[in-house]
């Protein structure tokens, strides 16, 4: 009867349903024909699907997926027109797989970039290739062997592409569910710092996944190209969408550490996946912490650490465990809970229709009071949610809830990061090649009320230096405002993620007098460049202001 009320549950009943409609419509529905059929058409995405599951869980993203695809088809269409064997064309088409995932996990990996920021430019990057391939034409004319894989089946009507889906399927629950490897994805996923913490190489666990991805999305299009016997540069354009959408229906957790290839059944509604933590605990048993050579509990080995907050109990607690949907603002958080916490209690109040498009939040005391929770926690977590564009604060006027659509809130990214302090000089440097790029446009297509806005806000951090919270707000509002007047709503929401990575982290060294002198002065140099619509001189004042602040970070953290 649970197993009914659960998302699974519910799914399955809207299938009977879906099937039982289809069936009385048509004689040939469930026919074994057509229901292959209906897979085949599918299957593609399906098997990304399962490497998929992998890097959700492990807490990432990879939007790339599609562009592999189509990528490693088209070459293999390429390479084929150009004389190579379609043997050897095969072979260099899953390599050029295996080097797109470890590019992505490069930079992931390597330099602690965001996976949704580098997928994003690779998922760009990679179709732009295909399109310096094939332009606008469609190759075709493939061997016969190579179009009967894709189109003819091997064991009766079963296609080549639905024997491997069946094969990877089985492996692929295999290592999630019964191997350390598993676990330990389960375990990095719900909680990294713990995970680096206890000894774990997180690194070359996502390195392996990200690869993996590289490598079953170039056989994916492989198989995509030789199911329909052709390919052009558009070809698997969108499926990203597709394949993360399939896994989250599936039940496997946005925000990762939850979740499997057969549906995410939590027994304990005060849990988030008890399998993880079941996992990460039996890590701790099997594997000694390098640091000390004993066995590694998260819990009592750096339980101050606030790196470890939220940190899995191997007698089946957690400290602070993830919030499920509520009806009311006033259900307790807890006190040790966080900004985050808060962030998603809200998000699930406007996604669940508690909270609607122009309704006022209460006052930021009297949330504290009702959230159980501090002035500051609250005032941050209000301060991420602005940035996101899901509230307006209005100063003097209280906060409103913005008309941002349900589905936008569901995008796939945390909203808070725990960036150590050589993380956020790393995140300053990738400001320091992007915004300059929007202040540029900025300057160009600013209005006079968006240059009025910016003087008062410059104005405002000139009259008063020696309140640190009043510049925060205003030096996230000053750059808001630039990244707005861009007039690249993608680029513009690109750029308030990259501010909202690094906020916690930057308003450590926003105290120090001497950083918020030399930002107000950097401040009043683009104003007066964004004011002479001097696209050049906004790019080189931006650029100095990023340098100086990342140098600024350095100077306190020592990174």
């Amino acid at each position: 009867m649970t197993a009914l009320r659960s998302w699974e549950g519910f799914l399955f009943a809207v299938l009977i349903l879906i099937y039982l409609v289809n069936a009385w419509n048509s004689p040939v529905f469930l026919t074994s024909g057509n229901q292959i059929n209906m897979f085949q058409l599918s299957v593609e995405k399906i098997i990304v699907a399962l490497v998929m599951t992998f890097v959700i869980i492990n807490g990432e993203i990879d939007l790339s997926v599609a562009s592999v695809m189509g990528l490693s088809a088209c070459a293999f269409g390429w390479m084929f027109q150009q004389g190579v064997p379609a043997g050897g064309a095969v072979a260099l088409a899953l390599a050029i797989g295996f080097l797109c995932g470890a590019f992505n996990a490069f930079w992931i990996v390597g330099f602690g970039i965001p996976s949704l920021v580098v997928t994003l430019a690779t998922m760009i990057a990679y179709r732009g290739f295909v399109r310096v391939l094939v332009e606008d034409r469609g190759i075709g004319n493939f061997p016969d062997w190579f179009d009967a894989l894709g189109q003819k089946g091997l064991i009766g009507p079963v296609t080549l592409a639905i024997l491997i889906f069946a094969v990877f399927a089985a492996i692929a629950v295999l290592i999630l569910q019964r191997t350390a490897f598993g676990r330990k994805v389960y375990f990095i996923g719900a909680n990294r710092a713990v995970a680096e913490y206890s000894g774990l190489d997180v690194r070359a666990v996502k390195a392996r996944i990200f690869i993996a991805s590289g490598v079953v999305s170039a056989l994916a299009g492989l198989l995509f190209a030789a199911r329909v016997g052709a390919v052009r540069g558009d070809i698997a354009n969108g499926f990203e969408l597709d394949i993360i959408t399939m896994v989250l229906l599936g039940g496997v957790s946005i925000f990762g550490g939850g979740g499997h290839h057969v549906g995410h059944h939590p027994r304990d509604p005060d849990r988030a996946g008890p399998a993880q933590w079941h996992g990460a605990c039996q890590y701790h048993r099997a594997y000694p912490d390098r640091r000390s050579g004993r066995a590694s509990d998260p819990v009592s080995h750096g339980a101050d650490d606030p790196r470890n907050r939220g940190a899995p109990d191997c007698e089946g607690s957690m400290k602070q465990p993830r919030l499920h949907l509520v009806k009311t603002l006033a259900d307790p958080i807890g006190k040790k809970a966080v900004s985050e916490l808060v962030v998603q209690r809200i998000l699930d109040l406007v996604k669940t229709g508690h909270l609607s498009a122009g309704d006022k939040l209460p006052a930021e005391r009297d949330l504290a009071d009702q959230l159980d929770v501090s002035r500051p926690t609250v005032r941050e977590a209000l301060r991420a949610l602005s940035i996101l564009g899901v509230l307006e604060i209005r100063h003097g006027g209280g906060v409103y809830v913005t008309a941002l659509n349900a589905e936008e809130l569901l995008s796939p990214m945390d909203f808070f990061v725990s960036l150590n302090a050589q993380n956020m000089a790393e995140l300053f440097d990738a400001r320091i090649h992007f915004e300059p790029m929007l202040a540029g446009l900025a300057a160009e297509r600013l209005t006079e009320t968006a240059l009025a806005r910016l003087g008062t806000l410059v104005a405002a951090q000139v009259a008063d230096p020696e309140d640190a919270d009043l510049f925060h707000d205003t030096d996230v509002e000053f750059h808001k405002t630039i990244l707005e007047a861009s007039g690249n709503d993608f680029l513009s929401r690109f750029g308030k993620l990259l501010q909202l990575l690094g906020d916690q982290g930057r308003q450590a060294f926003q105290k120090r007098k001497s950083i918020r002198q030399q930002s107000v002065e950097d401040h009043q140099v683009i104003l007066s460049a964004l004011q002479a619509h001097d696209p050049a001189a906004a790019q080189r004042a931006m650029r100095q202001h990023m340098v100086n602040v990342r140098n600024a970070l350095r100077e306190v953290t020592g990174a």
